[in-house]
């Protein structure tokens, strides 16, 4: 009988040790992947500041010709349109990034987010992405001994997820992430945009 519960703690010793050289890994290609991202996203948003830039310019340069009052109105006006095209072009992006770079970086975030467990809510063109997320999100949380699941029930944001945990939902739509970072991110894309 000694033998045999030294034999279970070998066993379950090696498989520990395995789930933390699988956790150490996956957490080292999500960081990669999420490195990758945020240096696809610069670039992107660099093409996508040059070319709010360049319109902002023709804008900027036809308010010129008016005089007063209406001329500043003209010019804050194209601003903000520039400012916000440039954050809707970077939602469209975020959107339309590859299943293989958002669902880690989807996971963890689901990771983070998850308090008792709960289910993700993804639109419906997600689904498919949502399965790996919730895959990747369990992986993750499995020393914490709680899961998540995919809920049948479809949102309809343009990305991300939303996590219901009972009564409580944490909205991590990609459309609440950007709002979240634009209070922040607009003096630095105006400065891009206006120099």
């Amino acid at each position: 009988m000694n033998e045999l519960a030294k034999l279970t703690d070998k066993i379950l010793q090696e498989a520990q040790e395995a789930a933390q050289r699988t956790l150490q890994v996956a957490r080292e290609e999500g960081e990669k992947t999420l490195q990758a991202a945020r240096a696809q996203g610069e670039k992107e948003a660099k093409a996508i500041l040059d070319n709010a830039r360049r319109q902002a310019e023709a804008v900027a340069h036809r308010a010129q010709s008016q005089k007063g009052v209406e001329e500043r109105s003209v010019k804050l006006a194209a601003r903000r349109q520039a400012i916000d095209q440039a954050f809707q072009l970077a939602l469209e992006r975020l959107c339309s990034a590859p299943a293989e770079k958002m669902a880690p970086f989807l996971a963890e975030m689901a990771a983070q987010a998850a308090g008792p467990g709960g289910e993700l809510i993804f639109n419906e063109k997600d689904q498919a992405l949502g399965a790996q997320v919730v895959e990747l999100a369990n992986k993750a949380l499995a020393g914490r001994k709680t899961a998540v699941t995919l809920s049948s029930q479809k949102g309809t944001f343009q990305g991300g997820f939303v996590l219901r945990e009972g009564n409580i939902e944490t909205n991590c739509t990609y459309e609440v992430l950007i709002m979240g970072i634009q209070e922040e991110m607009e003096p630095k894309v105006a400065a891009v945009l206006f120099p």
